[in-house]
């Protein structure tokens, strides 16, 4: 444990000494500016030491007993061993400090991620079709500065390209019209809404890919010809795109299911009831019991299953999705609690239990 203890503590402050921001830094922490105090860098003395100890690292195959080296620790020695030299070079051009969180790709990262998420999830694009991409992106103007639920942090970026530029006339004065029928500026949709398009085709894709193992967990248990046609479609939609790119990635047992648009209403209509019902009484008992007569005032499922499973399939399909659900709701909550969820959602979008959540992680961070 002491090994184990002393390891972690070790990369701990490794990742803090490249992790420094304005405000960041705690006692014990190594999250301030590298800076010298009375001509002494500990930053400097730790990098150092720390290059040291990662050249001593190695794992052991326990299978043949060799010891191996993981491109991971080389390329923490040549960050760090980058880290050493620029701020050689900063402090003779007389730089006094400087903050190593600044120091990140994060902004370079969120536009390739925008350039391969346009057409279709083009991972591997040539130069002409990078072209074409970007300006694509920028006429659109869905060039955002961050890519949703992305593991980037939000860079505040702007766009300091004109797109008016790509429509100039080469060789004629900038006072004169470009010929074409004159037409009145179309105003582009504001970010926000384009933000909240993108949210919710992201939000229905989800749900078509749970819908489908939910379907699919329902005909393991009722193999019932009639009960399976009420759910599943054989029209493939963009709707179930997560679920195509998912069974692609399959080599074999390439049988996900694709729920037809109904079954995926009904599914999202139990998520918000269960979302909704939650957000006031999770600390009651029986929740599924009371959840499910909250449910079936207002929904229609008269259509799900055959006649002669219907009552037994609707309660496999409440059950199943009560737990899957529940689970997802108490795990937000706890990550918001943890700080560890906050980077994929805004303050403004959160639920009143999740604010609370929030401030209890708040107050706990700062009693920290």
């Amino acid at each position: 444990m002491k090994n184990t203890a002393e390891a972690v503590l070790f990369f701990d402050r490794v990742f803090d000494s490249v992790n420094g921001s304005r405000g960041g830094s705690a006692p014990g922490k190594m999250r301030g500016p590298v800076k010298e105090i009375n001509g002494e860098c500990k930053h400097l003395d730790f990098w150092k030491e720390s290059i040291r100890v990662l050249q001593d690292l190695y794992y052991v195959d326990t299978n043949v007993g060799d010891r191996k080296r993981v491109p991971s620790v080389k390329n923490w020695i040549t960050t760090l061993e980058s880290f050493i030299n620029l701020w050689v070079e900063l402090k003779d051009m007389g730089v006094s400090f400087f903050y190593t969180r600044n120091l990140n790709q994060d902004p370079l990262e969120n536009f390739f991620g925008r350039i391969r998420a346009l057409n279709y999830r083009n991972v591997n694009p040539d130069p002409y079709s990078f072209i074409c991409s970007f300006k694509s992106l920028l006429v659109t103007d869905v060039l955002g500065p961050h890519s949703p639920n992305s593991n980037c942090e939000e860079d505040m970026g702007e766009a300091i390209f004109n797109k008016g530029l790509m429509f100039e006339v080469h060789g004629a004065p900038a006072s004169l019209p470009v010929a074409g029928p004159s037409r009145e500026p179309r105003a582009s949709p504001s970010p926000s809404l384009l933000q909240q398009a993108r949210e919710e085709t992201q939000n229905v894709r989800s749900s078509a890919f749970t819908a489908g193992f939910v379907s699919r967990q329902l005909i393991k248990k009722i193999p019932c010809t009639d009960c399976r046609k009420t759910m599943l479609t054989t029209e493939i939609t963009d709707v179930h795109d997560w679920v195509t790119q998912r069974e692609r990635r399959l080599l074999k047992g390439r049988n996900l299911k694709y729920p037809n648009t109904k079954f995926i209403i009904l599914f999202r209509k139990l998520v918000t009831c269960i979302n909704q019902y939650l957000e006031y009484h999770s600390h009651q008992k029986s929740v599924v019991k009371y959840i499910k007569v909250e449910f079936l005032k207002s929904a229609d499922v008269s259509w799900l299953g055959c006649s002669q499973h219907c009552r037994e399939l609707l309660d496999m399909f409440v059950s199943l999705v009560c737990r899957v659900q529940i689970h997802n709701w108490c795990n937000c909550i706890n990550k918001i609690m943890k700080g560890s969820f906050l980077g994929k959602m805004s303050s403004s979008s959160m639920t009143p239990i999740q604010e609370i959540a929030f401030k209890k992680y708040t107050t706990l961070r700062v009693k920290k």
